[in-house]
């Protein structure tokens, strides 16, 4: 069999890729398995192609932009020019990993093998991710192991002190059973002292109430009181008018007088005792109205009293009436007051009820606080048993870690 018809019958065979380039940068050979893992017909790659037409088909076949194709071109070039070998993995979209060998060959420009290692990729990346876990989950056991360890034991001097605070508390409850006894006996007395209280507030509403009404009673004596002085005060002011009329009457009498006396010279002797009549008229008017001028103060003084009088009447009534007021708001507010002291009353007795109730319960739960001071210490000697075992598992998981 001719060598070329044997290397054709390798170069399908092979699971790899394999394209050769001669000095010219052309393909001077290609095997099947190029075109199935680009996934592109093999009969677009022949012998003879362009390095860069080549590069072309793969990119496009991938959907490559023509910059990242041309940029694929450079970078061959580059690596035939400074004839290194070169290994790179190739992370395609569709998440294929191709391992990409470029090779200098001595005669030839360069060898390019493709390997699908995508697989193997996984699988490496599968077992670093398990060893990681695995680390992880060595790390967490230590962790957990000492953590466990140390609330043991932190809990086993938690049960300790709390075993402690419990004896402290049932001294504690003792003192306040005999402070609520004692609050018990202080709200009955101060029930007994609300009951006085609420009973001298009602003297002082029945009380109130009879001032009240004596104040109603004098209301009403002070408005007749009211109405007798007012009416004094007009008779004052009628007799006022009545020395008016005194007053012009006497004026006339002495006018009257003087005309008489002046009738009396004309008539001479015969007028002589109508001249006595007139003389004695006229003394009459001036003593009447000398006796207006008498009274006439007098009588300002009464109106002047009477007015005083009225005034003080009426002031009277305004503090009567003011006093039966306040009279009414102290009786509304004592028995305010009265219906507080009484709810006051009745919250005592309540609390009463309650004190001796909490009393109780406080007695109740000093009986079980022993029981609880009891269950403390069994609860601290499981501690004690579960710290042992967590230092055993300690011990244990080291020994894992430094064999594993």
């Amino acid at each position: 069999m001719p060598p070329d018809v044997l290397l054709a019958i390798a170069m399908t065979a092979v699971a790899d890729g394999v394209v050769v380039f001669d000095p010219a940068e052309r393909i001077a050979l290609v095997n099947p398995r190029v075109g199935a893992l680009f996934r592109f017909d093999p009969d677009r790659v022949m012998t003879g192609m362009d390095m860069a037409d080549f590069l072309g088909v793969v990119g496009t076949a991938v959907g490559w932009s023509a910059a990242r194709i041309a940029t694929v071109v450079d970078n061959h070039r580059r690596w035939q020019a400074r004839q290194e070998s070169v290994d790179i993995d190739h992370h395609f979209d569709d998440g294929t990993i191709l391992h990409i060998n470029f090779a200098p060959l001595p005669g030839h420009c360069a060898v390019i093998t493709y390997r699908d290692v995508t697989v193997e990729r996984r699988l490496t990346d599968v077992v670093a991710a398990q060893a990681a876990q695995a680390e992880r989950f060595r790390k967490e056991i230590a962790t957990v192991v000492t953590e466990t360890d140390a609330a043991a034991a932190e809990g086993q001097a938690m049960g300790r002190a709390g075993e402690a605070e419990l004896e402290l508390i049932g001294r504690d409850l003792g003192d306040v059973v005999v402070a609520a006894q004692q609050s018990t006996a202080a709200m009955q007395d101060a029930a007994q002292t609300s009951a006085m209280m609420a009973g001298m507030i009602d003297t002082v509403v029945d009380q109130v109430r009879h001032t009240s009404s004596a104040a109603s009673g004098a209301m009403a004596h002070a408005h007749e009181t009211v109405a007798l002085s007012q009416g004094l005060s007009d008779h004052a002011g009628s007799i006022g008018s009545i020395l008016d009329i005194i007053r012009a009457v006497a004026r006339q009498t002495s006018l009257v007088a003087l005309n008489a006396a002046i009738e009396a010279a004309r008539s001479g002797e015969a007028g002589r005792g109508f001249a006595v009549v007139a003389a004695e008229v006229k003394t009459l008017a001036t003593q009447t109205s000398d006796a207006v001028a008498r009274i006439e103060p007098q009588i300002s003084a009464m109106q002047i009293a009477t007015r005083d009088v009225v005034a003080a009447n009426r002031a009277i009534a305004h503090d009567i009436a003011d006093i039966q007021a306040r009279a009414v708001i102290v009786t509304d507010t004592a028995h305010s007051q009265n219906e507080r002291i009484l709810a006051i009353t009745a919250a005592i007795d309540e609390t009463a009820l309650t004190a001796r109730a909490m009393t109780d319960s406080v007695e109740h739960l000093e009986v079980r606080n022993q029981r609880f001071i009891s269950l403390a210490r069994r609860i601290g000697q499981q501690l004690e048993s579960v710290h042992a075992l967590t230092h055993g598992l300690s011990v244990a998981t080291e020994t894992f870690q430094a064999t594993y």
